[in-house]
């Protein structure tokens, strides 16, 4: 796995936020816009060897900031200390994770005792736990592994899902009218997570602090979860609604290119024009010509059967994502962008699947 300090190329990305690692189902929907999809992550991380295709065509850039600067030795025995204090108190339900989270704080996200509260025989080695870029990595380790567990879990549970779907259907030949249990072709809804629900605003302050010691040089943020893009937004007046669009269809190669290519202008006209009160409509007219528009759009599932990706867009004018993300969570520091890039959008991306 192909992993970079630098940004490799100078095509407007996706920046996938605020998650260290990537489905092939988001990463896939999203390459049909951009040309490209930047994920973040700490040292010591794992990305899925089925998106390795993706790394050598350069689509898909994973960018590790601190390496070469982390402790990793003692990163990793952290989560070794971890892992074993989780496994004498199984009961805890991964309380050192929202321990961790709890002390992420705007300005100096430190946890200075966290380390009395792993027990039991695990050999003690100095930890730097007033680094805050230290225990934000730490918590993103654990956060990395958590989703990973958790949509292998769901992943195991959806297949079980379609058997049953599949022996509902069998016994259901001799009455066609009864009406299934479940909307035939569907995944019930219990077995939908969002891992972003859980310790949201840890995860951004510790993927914020991450993402500005090597800001990527795009003004364009996705996220496929509901409870990131409602915290992430909340109280942003200054936030404009551009609505909702359909994810363009995977076709074939020249025009999938070319609506690429065309998406790709259009989001560097948004990012780099002036913006003022007349913007707002020129702008989703322009969104319209290119994409098809599906209203306000929403954060929730879709209810209709022909479930299409859709991405809902969210401009924050005449402020770049690294000195946006530096304001909300209280980083301290400097991290400069292009200057060139004037404003942020904000992207909910609705997958079109319930997974």
């Amino acid at each position: 796995m192909c992993k970079v300090e630098k940004q490799s190329t100078t095509r407007l990305s996706a920046i996938y936020f605020p998650f260290t690692w990537i489905t092939n189902l988001v990463l896939e929907t999203l390459l049909r816009v951009f040309p490209g999809v930047v994920v973040y992550q700490p040292v010591g991380c794992t990305v899925s060897e089925d998106l390795d295709s993706w790394v050598k065509q350069c689509r898909l850039e994973v960018r590790v900031p601190l390496a070469g600067v982390t402790d990793e030795r003692a990163l990793a025995a952290s989560i070794k200390d971890m892992h074993a204090w989780a496994t004498q108190y199984p009961d805890a339900d991964m309380a050192y994770l929202k321990h961790a989270a709890n002390r992420l704080c705007p300005a100096q996200p430190v946890v200075p005792e966290l380390a009395s509260h792993i027990k039991g025989s695990v050999k003690k080695t100095p930890r730097p736990v007033d680094d805050p870029d230290f225990v934000s990595q730490l918590f993103l380790r654990l956060a990395h592994d958590h989703d990973q567990q958790v949509h292998e879990m769901n992943s195991r549970l959806k297949t079980v899902g379609e058997k049953n779907r599949a022996l509902e259907a069998f016994f259901r030949l001799d009455s066609p009218d009864e009406s299934p249990i479940m909307p035939q072709g569907r995944t019930p809804m219990h077995l939908k997570s969002d891992p972003g629900a859980v310790m949201t605003t840890g995860r951004m302050f510790a993927w914020s602090r991450l993402f500005c010691r090597a800001p990527v040089q795009s003004g364009i943020l996705v996220t496929d979860s509901p409870a990131v893009w409602s915290d992430f937004l909340e109280d942003m007046d200054e936030a404009w609604d551009l609505g909702c669009f359909e994810v363009p269809d995977a076709q074939d190669q020249s025009a999938d290119n070319a609506s690429r290519d065309a998406a790709e202008a259009l989001f560097t006209d948004i990012l780099t024009s002036p913006w003022d009160r007349t913007s707002d409509e020129r702008t989703t007219q322009a969104l319209e010509r290119i994409f098809v528009a599906q209203g306000s759009g929403s954060a929730g599932v879709q209810s209709r059967e022909d479930l299409k990706p859709t991405l809902h867009w969210n401009l924050i004018p005449n402020i770049d994502t690294a000195a946006l993300l530096m304001r909300r969570y209280g980083i301290g520091g400097t991290a400069h962008q292009e200057q060139r890039i004037c404003h942020t959008l904000v992207g909910f991306l609705n997958p079109g699947v319930i997974y």
